[in-house]
């Protein structure tokens, strides 16, 4: 991982980071208090009939414990993007200082998200999402190495439904492809092609399909702006856990929905593969992870041959400035493989600007900078679902 901080500004965001993982068991437990008091000032003959009701607060204040100690230990990890420990970092002037109610709800996000990640519970998942991209790349930017290691997890899928082609986009113009595509230009000569293609993805999470991309032999660099999903990756992917060695509890903040008690309570083991070993036992391996927002950081004209985007170009407030920018920075023979909804994160951020384009004029936007659709299909798939709840957003995405 790789981290600065540029100002002040920055460098206190981070702190409010860190201080909502270091505050979450006294936000859960507050949670907890409020569910029991309610219950117990109920009528007597209302609370007899359900006896489970108090034990299972009680069993519900353990598995926040046990969240905690996981925290605790992402948040020991915290002091290794500063690599130096400061005053602001210690355990009393975080457990101390405000967090906003979005900072603290991301931290039970985050426990989900290591679900949907690095759990065999969120395979289901990985496979609906990440199983059509792998599949894509791989038919249209083939590693021809065979020094690296390319075993696959995955079960076979059909290629990516949309590829998209900037064959004559002039040389100013950048290409687009929405919720999910390939998109690719005309073929460059032989020699123009590195052995293992170069492969970008923003809005890469806690990192597990960029690994799974590096871990097939493709030079992989992961992008995120989040620190919450910063911090989260870097412990998940930089220490050698064997597999299943933690247990979490990432869906008692359900209090809705729930079929049965333990539904609630039930404990998800990560990670599902040791990925640190992977890395380390394979000199081939050429895998980083890049803090900060995509447009920003990302400005060099022609630098990948590839960019992964799943679940990712909804959240940008002006959607299109994201096609562009893809655009600019694929090669001339360069493919975007897309996969995802058009949720648009800033819809209901009020005084935020939030560009909501239809799939059809994403499309539209495509075309204008030259993209060739190759390929283009829907698929079903849930996001950080609780399996077992009554009631799962399934997204009918394009890709």
């Amino acid at each position: 991982h790789n981290i600065m901080f540029n100002s002040e500004e920055e460098w206190a965001h981070f702190q409010d980071i860190v201080a909502s993982f270091a505050q979450y068991r006294e936000r859960a437990q507050f949670a907890i208090d409020f569910h029991r008091s309610g219950f117990v000032s109920l009528p007597e003959h209302h609370r007899e009939l359900v006896p489970s009701f108090l034990p299972r607060c009680g069993q519900w204040s353990d598995c926040v414990n046990a969240n905690k100690r996981f925290l605790d230990m992402l948040i020991a990890e915290s002091q290794l993007f500063e690599n130096v420990e400061t005053p602001e970092m210690t355990m009393k002037n975080l457990l101390t200082r405000n967090v906003s109610d979005l900072n603290a709800d991301k931290v039970c996000s985050i426990l989900k998200q290591f679900a949907r990640e690095w759990s065999e519970e969120g395979k289901p998942e990985r496979d609906a999402g990440y199983t059509p991209i792998i599949t894509a790349l791989e038919q249209h930017k083939p590693v021809r190495s065979t020094s690296t290691s390319s075993s696959s997890k995955f079960p076979s899928a059909s290629p990516a439904s949309l590829a998209a082609s900037p064959a004559a986009s002039p040389a100013a113009s950048p290409p687009a492809s929405p919720a999910s595509s390939a998109a690719s230009s005309p073929p460059a000569s032989p020699a123009a092609h590195a052995p293992r293609p170069s492969v970008l993805i923003p809005g890469a999470g806690l990192g597990r399909l960029a690994w799974e991309c590096a871990r097939r032999g493709y030079r992989t660099e992961a992008n995120e702006v989040s620190f919450h999903c910063l911090l989260s990756s870097n412990f998940i992917l930089n220490h050698p856990f064997p597999p299943n060695h933690i247990t979490i509890h990432p869906y008692i903040h359900q209090t809705h929905n729930v079929r049965l008690t333990n539904d609630q309570l039930r404990g998800v083991t990560i990670p599902d593969v040791n990925p640190s070993s992977v890395i380390a036992n394979d000199p081939n391996i050429d895998f980083s992870m890049i803090a900060g927002d995509f447009l920003e950081v990302y400005q060099t004209e022609s630098a990948w041959d590839a960019v992964l985007t799943c679940f990712f170009i909804d959240t940008a407030a002006n959607v299109i400035a994201y096609i562009e920018r893809i655009r600019k920075i694929l090669k001339p023979d360069g493919v975007w493989i897309n996969l995802g909804p058009l949720l648009y994160h800033y819809s209901e951020v009020q005084g935020h600007l939030s560009v909501e384009l239809s799939y059809e004029q994403i499309k539209d936007v495509m075309d204008g900078y030259g993209f060739e659709i190759l390929e283009e299909k829907w698929t079903s798939s849930t996001y950080c679902a609780n399996s077992r709840s009554m009631n799962r957003m399934v997204y009918d995405c394009v890709f």
